[in-house]
């Protein structure tokens, strides 16, 4: 049983070394682990570790960069999908898509030739498989930026392409009747704004029976009306109802990518798991790096 005093990280100074760590992650759920980190006594263990954290700083020295970037805290999307029919939003599932989607690069750094360069860090991703499926399923759904592509289904197709459709006809009946008001002197200096979602006219109140439509909102001062046209009414209302539309068919499409999700929810947290420890270790490479460290030679005795 090996004893230590409470205190013997902080004499070692070595909850200082964890804080210089730290810096080098690239996710948050990395850096929390790292005050967990000690101080290991068994020999194989430890060179596994170094041999690990070498690998990594070599990949560093010659430029053969292991796909790791930036990722978020996953776990609480994770106990959502654990709900059976919870229905993860975009943000949520684009978070799972980066991890889904870093792996899938992982994998491929790992050629035949990069698995004989760096086999211990290939031992560390060997046990587990990738799933292809999974990648296909948020390409099809989810772009780069984070957002439900267009052609993510036919149906939210055809409903964006009639949203453009009538976002072009809005513009060209706007344009037609601020052209008549302004040259009328019947719209304030901006003419056009926004109200409970519908493009309106900025008009000055002592105009505001002049110009049929629907008074959606004064300004504060009362000196400006919102109306919407009567001429753009129906257009808008078109644009609204397509907009609702839109709404249901991107649930439906994240609701049927939840679905398809959560049979591997289980994996997923192998994948996590994997890219926080990768993490680790390159926080590991770069703070040797920094401190110009090397692989030492380790004896079974004590030795000077």
């Amino acid at each position: 049983m090996l004893l230590a005093p409470e205190d013997g990280y902080e004499k070692l100074e070595f909850d200082k070394l964890l804080e210089r760590l730290s810096e080098h992650c690239l996710g948050q759920p990395a850096k929390d682990k790292i005050p967990n980190l000690t101080i290991h006594t068994e020999q194989l263990i430890i060179k596994i570790l170094l041999r690990e954290t070498n690998e990594f700083k070599t990949t560093f020295e010659e430029n053969h960069t292991i796909p790791l970037y930036e990722y978020e805290e996953v776990s609480e999307e994770f106990r959502f999908l654990e709900v059976v029919d919870y229905v993860l939003d975009v943000h949520q599932l684009f978070k799972i898509a980066r991890l889904i989607l870093m792996i899938g690069e992982l994998y491929q750094f790992f050629t035949s030739e990069m698995k004989e360069k760096y086999p211990k860090l290939f031992d560390i991703i060997r046990p587990y498989s990738f799933n292809e499926e999974l990648v296909h399923a948020i390409n099809k759904v989810i772009d780069p930026e984070g957002k439900i592509k267009s052609d993510a289904s036919p149906e939210l197709f055809r409903i964006r392409k009639l949203q453009m459709s009538k976002f072009k006809e809005l513009d060209r009946a706007f344009n037609r009747i601020i052209k008549e008001y302004k040259s009328k002197g019947w719209l304030s200096e901006t003419v056009e704004s926004f109200r409970n979602g519908r493009r309106v006219l900025s008009v000055p109140s002592e105009f505001k029976r002049k110009i049929r439509g629907i008074i959606h909102d004064e300004s504060a001062t009362g000196k400006t009306t919102f109306i919407e046209p009567e001429a753009i009414i129906n257009i808008n209302n078109d644009i609204f109802d397509l907009g609702n539309e839109e709404k249901r068919e991107i649930y439906r499409i994240l609701k049927e990518l939840s679905d398809l999700l959560r049979p591997y929810l289980g994996l997923l947290r192998e994948y996590y798991a994997l890219i926080i420890r990768f993490d680790i270790i390159r926080a590991k490479a770069r703070f040797a790096l920094e401190m110009d460290g090397i692989l030492p030679k380790l004896k079974s005795e004590p030795y000077i």
